[in-house]
């Protein structure tokens, strides 16, 4: 039994260079487990966690991330969303969409996107201020025969009242076309419908402006204006 004693000093020695070497050996930092430890525009969380944002806390926190929702598709809380976004409603827009994390010292959200704060601001544990990536400025015309969207071989989708993107121009579903995603229908449409009866890629159409082959532009449930026009769609 004597072989097993150790007095206080070597077991904590010992101890110590256990933990050092399990560390060295796995790879990991087990100081990123900590709350409000991580950033959400960093590779800062260990394994397969990600940095999120937990809503009752207000802090910054490595943990599962289940949510799916890429970046603009629409979101009802910051769970939906894929790691590395955040669910957030932006000025004059009807819902929430999933927005990049970024911070206003390194903008990395793409040409005529700005880097927008959040109204309740958010912090890094060092104190860093991070914020979430706004929709076009001003936003590009999804009526436009040709958009602006086509110099860096993109087409224009509309997703809310005042947000649009730039979809890469691989969309090859024309109006009429059954669809499950907006990015499915071409230039000039989107996936329109219901759970009920169906989705479909429709023309979009200025309401009360627009002649359309089978009747007059429709409203959508919930209007979507942008500038003076309300965007509409073709039955």
């Amino acid at each position: 039994m004597r072989r097993h004693a150790l007095s206080a000093a070597a077991a904590l020695v010992l101890g110590a260079s256990l933990l050092s070497g399990c560390e060295s050996v796995l790879g990991v930092d087990f100081g990123a487990y900590a709350l409000n430890s991580c950033s959400p525009v960093e590779a800062t969380c260990p394994g397969s966690l990600a940095c999120v944002f937990e809503m009752t806390k207000k802090t910054f926190q490595c943990a599962a991330a289940t949510g799916t929702a890429q970046p603009d598709e629409p979101c009802e809380k910051e769970s939906d969303c894929s790691p590395g976004l955040a669910c957030v409603r932006f000025p004059r827009n009807n819902w929430s969409h999933c927005s990049p994390y970024c911070t206003s010292t390194t903008n990395t959200c793409g040409e005529r996107r700005r880097c927008s704060n959040f109204t309740e601001p958010r912090k890094t544990a060092d104190g860093k201020m991070v914020d979430a990536c706004g929709p076009l400025e001003p936003p590009c015309d999804p009526l436009a025969a040709t958009s602006e969207c086509a110099s860096s071989g993109a087409r224009c989708t509309i997703l809310d009242t005042d947000y649009t993107v730039c979809l890469p121009q691989n969309a090859s579903l024309g109006p009429g076309s059954p669809c499950v995603s907006f990015n499915q229908c071409e230039e000039g449409t989107s996936c329109v419908g219901s759970v009920d009866s169906g989705f479909f890629c429709r023309t979009l159409c200025t309401v009360g402006v627009t002649p359309c082959p089978n009747g007059a532009c429709q409203r959508f449930d919930v209007p979507i204006q942008l500038g003076d026009d309300e965007i509409g769609f073709c039955p």
